[in-house]
């Protein structure tokens, strides 16, 4: 088996106007959840979905560093066909608009100094 993963940890933050600021390095700072949305699509279309090869698992986990046991979990496989698959999923060629609901409501309930992780791992066999 060989694995590749993919890990994306963020300080959430609260700027003077009130609005959420990710933290994902000292210098990488994104100002807005729309921001930080359009950081996880690039992502995951550059890196994520260029890495994935046929008959690959791909598991999405959201996990809050304070609380390892909050963890929100998703596996998928890419097939043959470019479609992927998985369990309460109908195949579908576009991931990330079934998945970015998940995401979107998990970091919903992250509160400002909470850390959190979005890890993508690719298993291929």
């Amino acid at each position: 088996m060989f694995e590749i993963l993919f890990t994306i940890d963020a300080l959430v933050e609260i700027n003077k106007q009130g609005g959420r600021v990710y933290k994902i390095t000292e210098n990488q700072v994104l100002e807005s959840d729309a921001a930080f949305s359009s950081f996880l699509k690039t992502v995951y279309q550059q890196d994520v979905r260029s890495a994935l090869k046929a008959a690959d698992s791909l598991k999405v986990a959201l996990q809050l560093r304070s609380a390892p046991w909050l963890m929100v979990e998703k596996t998928m496989r890419l097939r043959d066909d470019g479609q992927f698959e998985g369990e309460d999923i109908q195949p579908t060629a576009e991931l990330l608009p079934l998945i970015t609901p998940t995401i979107e409501k998990f970091i919903a309930q992250v509160q400002p100094g909470d850390v959190f992780s979005i890890k993508c791992s690719i298993q291929r066999y």
